[in-house]
């Protein structure tokens, strides 16, 4: 009886949010490499020519233009490759880009390809364009109710693809594809049911859970909760607060931002890109954060805070899974893939895929239960 009650309900809710949940799985595999699309496109358009010297960075953050819709930017970002130009950012994914050679500003994040992966993550997010941007947070909303509803057909389909007879011969009929039944349709729809949801079930329960957290703030306090009885309390740091007065001894002298990045680069010899903190102000220390990996991996970032005027280090901060902060960034680029490199997007990616065949193939056997047996 129980079987039959979690049948019907697994069938119901998926009829119901079948078409949603396919469009979230084709937006989701999509943005399973949102990095790459966007930094292969800035490549593209951004790309500088490398001559023998490059202007300072106080020059370059010093130019009348480097402004955004009369915006002050929140952060300079530069790069290793010679041909990356420096970027300034604003925030939200905004972005100047600057020649560093010449201190021309080359342009906006607004081009075609960054435009797109923006509308695919507003469509997967917040169902934009279905919903206008004014009442966005209702599809958010029916976006987090289609969530859930995967998190419940995973659970309930676990439970059902459970053979009534425990044997190995039962259970290889649920895990391997069967070429005897690619003939008859029916047959075929309920083997690849039951196989791609058996191998895309753990990946696909670490995206719902993850999209869950960052869509819930109960999910998210639960999250918190149990991160700090298994992990411990976050340790809140003091803030640094420095004396302007140790530069007396040459009062006229400017910040050199240069030198100051130096020392990162020095430190990391690894670094992907060293992200200085702005505005600058006389009591707190510069912040450079150091990313040793590809952009969305928060476990290779390094958070320096270095006096300005004596280029001492004051702190060092790593990746800490006792910080909130941290663990809520980690499982953003979690849900994506993105979090432990290229094999796991391909991971992220491919269950996305596999979450599609088994949502069409689900429609195709309800649709013959509910309607052509009649």
């Amino acid at each position: 009886m129980f079987r039959k009650i979690v049948f019907w309900s697994h069938l119901t809710v998926g009829v119901s949010l079948g078409v949603l949940i396919m469009l979230l799985s084709i937006t989701g595999a999509m943005l399973a490499f949102d990095n790459q699309f966007r930094e292969h496109a800035y490549k593209n358009e951004y790309s500088v020519i490398p001559q023998a010297n490059k202007l300072s960075l106080n020059t370059i953050y010093n130019l009348p233009d480097i402004s955004l819709d009369n915006r002050k930017p929140k952060s300079i970002i530069i790069y290793p490759d010679q041909e990356d130009a420096l970027r300034f950012a604003f925030g939200h994914g905004s972005f100047l880009f600057v020649d560093p050679y010449t201190g021309e500003v080359m342009g906006n994040h607004r081009i075609k390809t960054v435009n797109f992966m923006n509308s695919i993550f507003l469509l997967h997010g917040s169902l934009v364009p279905f919903f206008s941007m004014e009442t966005r947070s209702d599809g958010q909303n029916l976006a987090g109710i289609t969530n859930l509803s995967v998190l419940f057909l995973l659970i309930s389909g676990m439970y059902l693809w459970i053979p009534k007879i425990f044997k190995w011969k039962f259970i290889k009929r649920n895990i391997f594809f069967n070429k005897s039944v690619l003939k008859d349709s029916k047959k075929r729809d309920y083997n690849w049911h039951l196989v791609l949801g058996f191998w895309s079930s753990i990946p696909l329960l670490v995206i719902v859970v993850t999209a869950t957290f960052m869509e819930y703030d109960w999910a998210l306090d639960m999250k918190n909760s149990f991160a700090e009885y298994f992990i411990g309390a976050e340790k809140i740091e003091k803030t640094i607060i420095i004396n302007p007065n140790e530069n007396q001894s040459n009062p006229n002298k400017e910040i050199n931002l240069d030198s100051i990045t130096e020392i990162a680069k020095n430190q990391y010899p690894e670094w992907k890109s060293i992200m200085i903190g702005l505005p600058i102000l006389d009591i707190k220390p510069i912040k450079l954060t150091v990313d040793e990996g590809n952009g969305r991996q928060p476990q290779k970032r390094t958070v320096l805070q270095i006096n300005q005027y004596t280029s001492e280090v004051l702190r060092v901060t790593p990746f800490s899974a006792k910080s909130k902060s941290d663990q809520n960034l980690f499982l953003r680029f979690l849900h994506t893939g993105e979090v432990f490199g290229f094999a796991s997007q391909i991971i992220a990616f491919i269950s996305s895929l596999f979450c599609i065949v088994v949502i069409w193939c689900g429609l195709a056997l309800a649709y013959r239960r509910l309607v052509l047996s009649r």
